[in-house]
């Protein structure tokens, strides 16, 4: 009596067939371009197997049966009743836009409409002129993106209008201006294609466009160079010799990365420029620049100054230029070309006086020398060799000031006497 009952239930079971789920409605269903959409289509009792089923798309005029196979969805589609026999859900990868409009699934009579809306990538400030800013030697980010940043684009350019010949150049990292140094930001998020340029020239201003189907974003990129402070003028400078001197040559904007500048000095003797570097003879380790702190800061200082290094210097970055006269002073001696005369005390000291008139000024070179009758005999030149000899030189000169040849001839034989005890 049981299984007579039990198999009335399977055949009753059996006999109803599949009862489509929203049989009968239109569905609305919103999915990304570049994106993933799955159309619901089910029996009520998922472990029903339908006898016939079939998902048709409207095309204007004509229904038109999806397969695996037809062009427009090939190995794009996929069904679910494999694992479970009453789901006969549609999945649709890689939408496009053209993936948009009515879907009809057909389960034994009963109908289900889909109405299925892939959005594109309307372009966030679409139709407007965006104006950027930005520094030679440095990056600027160029914005464009969907206004749904999870929207996937398919195709989207970049292209840049060329003055020179009014055309449209498309961008990448393998073309020549732009190689390596342009960089995408869509692996991130799938909406955003903003364009990333490194290392910014001036010839990289101009106006780009960014372009999806059906929408596109114009920027103007201006790129600041270096126009100098002060471009175009003579400053003058003055400096000691043995001194330091600091020559000013900076951009307005210190930010701005100078890719190429050049010091140069005007030779008096040849009338040509000759480039400065810490490499070449009369400056060797002795000048350094200060655009390794702040970029656009192009000063440079020269350390132990002589009155060789006086002259024109030119700072050149392209299309600007700066001149700078540097005058160095030496050492005017006070009282110079006059004859001083001094009295002194046998046994004691002298300051023979001699000075620079800018005791700030270090000399480079100088001397002491003393009237031998037919010679002038070098006492000391540069620096004082060693504390003894000029005492000795000195002492001498005072007592051969006020001594006379006999008394003077018995004191040098004391000195040397006390010399050779100290040597021996």
């Amino acid at each position: 009596m049981l299984l007579t009952f039990y198999l009335l239930f399977i055949g009753l079971h059996v006999s109803e067939g599949c009862t489509l789920e929203n049989r009968g409605e239109v569905l609305n269903i919103a999915a990304h371009a570049g994106g993933s959409v799955l159309l619901p289509c089910y029996c009520t009792d998922q472990h029903t197997t339908p006898e016939r089923f079939s998902w048709k798309k409207d095309n204007k005029d004509t229904w038109e049966e999806i397969s695996i196979e037809s062009g427009q969805y090939r190995d794009r589609v996929q069904l679910f009743n494999g694992h479970s026999p009453g789901n006969v859900s549609l999945l649709i990868s890689h939408l496009t836009e053209e993936d948009g409009g009515d879907y009809q699934c057909s389960v034994e009579g009963a109908h289900l409409i889909i109405r299925l809306t892939v959005k594109g990538c309307p372009l966030e400030n679409r139709g407007e002129v965006l104006n950027i800013t930005a520094h030679t030697g440095g990056s600027v980010l160029l914005p464009c993106y969907c206004t749904d940043l999870h929207t996937k684009v398919k195709t989207f350019r970049w292209k840049k209008q060329n003055r020179s010949t009014h055309k449209q150049e498309e961008i990448s990292s393998e073309s020549g201006q732009y190689r390596d140094r342009v960089q995408m930001f869509n692996g991130h998020s799938p909406g955003n294609l903003s364009l990333l340029i490194s290392h910014l020239t001036e010839e990289d201003g101009g106006d780009y466009i960014c372009a999806v189907k059906g929408s596109r974003l114009t920027i103007k990129l201006t790129v600041k160079g270096c126009p100098l402070e002060n471009r175009g003028e003579v400053l003058n400078i003055t400096a000691h010799a043995g001194g330091s001197a600091l020559l000013p040559c900076y951009c307005p904007d210190l930010h701005t990365k100078v890719k190429t500048f050049r010091w140069k000095k005007q030779n008096r003797s040849t009338h040509k420029q000759e480039e400065i570097s810490s490499e070449s003879g009369q400056y060797r380790d002795r000048v350094q620049v200060f655009n390794g702190h702040s970029p656009g800061n192009l000063s440079l200082l020269i350390s132990h100054l002589t009155e060789e290094d006086g002259g024109d210097y030119i700072c050149a970055v392209k299309g600007s230029r700066l001149t700078i006269i540097l005058t160095v002073k030496g050492c005017p001696l006070e009282n110079r070309g006059e004859v001083l005369n001094i009295t002194a005390h046998a046994g004691q000291s002298v300051l023979l006086p001699c000075y620079c008139t800018d005791q700030h000024i270090t000399p480079e070179t100088f001397s002491w020398k003393k009237d031998n009758k037919d010679t002038w005999e070098v006492i000391s030149s540069g620096s004082v060799s060693t504390e003894t000899e000029f005492s000795w030189l000195m002492v001498t000169l005072q007592e051969t000031s006020l001594y006379s040849y006999h008394t003077w001839l018995k004191r040098m034989e004391e000195i040397i006497s006390a010399l050779l005890k100290v040597l021996i």
